[in-house]
């Protein structure tokens, strides 16, 4: 079976270290500075990122608690809607004596306000891979992890996909290629994933 063809496929190969853009919010406070990367109007970079060799060309290097890249009106998708994902991945080891937080590294959800509705893709306080699709936290909501973790100062591609179906047994994790072993920690998704406008 061969893999099916990419929606959207994004690179960085045009990309150079060129400053990011601030413009002002409509109360003329200063926004946060973006960036279109490759030409791709659909795509913008959040907080000053730095890019760096990746496995295929350039990757985006994201620092702290609040850098991330956004794809714009991508990946809206509600409960019966089939996705799949994959991303080369380089994490950094978390300081010992910080408090550990999970890594977002693709989703839709939003925050308390929009009732943390959507689904994400991350690596949680242990470094295991997770998708979650979330209809109203903490109760109704699917999330699968791998039992393993992903190593951390090496490239490793990470992906899921989902089929739609509403159901825990609808997602698979894969690392480098492979179905990992997952644990189902919720699966009760009973609405809409929808982000709330």
């Amino acid at each position: 079976v061969s893999p099916p063809t990419p929606h959207r496929h994004v690179a960085f190969e045009k990309m150079a270290d060129q400053p990011l853009a601030a413009e002002n919010n409509a109360d003329g406070t200063p926004e946060e500075p973006t960036q279109s990367i490759d030409g791709l109007a659909f795509m913008t970079a959040k907080a000053p990122e730095s890019f760096v060799d990746g496995v295929v060309g350039r990757a985006a290097r994201i620092d702290g608690d609040y850098g991330y890249l956004e794809l714009a009106d991508t990946a809206l998708i509600d409960v019966a809607d089939p996705l799949s994902l994959g991303v080369w991945v380089r994490p950094e080891p978390q300081p010992e004596s910080a408090t550990k937080s999970a890594r977002v590294l693709a989703g839709t959800a939003g925050d308390k306000n929009q009732l943390w509705r959507g689904w994400e893709f991350y690596l949680d306080t242990d470094e295991r891979l997770a998708l979650s699709l979330i209809s109203t936290m903490p109760s109704e909501k699917i999330l699968v992890k791998t039992e393993e973790a992903v190593a951390c100062d090496r490239w490793t591609h990470v992906g899921f996909s989902y089929d739609g179906s509403g159901r825990a047994s609808g997602v698979r994790l894969y690392v480098d290629g492979r179905p990992a072993t997952t644990r189902v920690m919720d699966d009760h998704l009973p609405r809409s994933i929808r982000p709330v406008e």
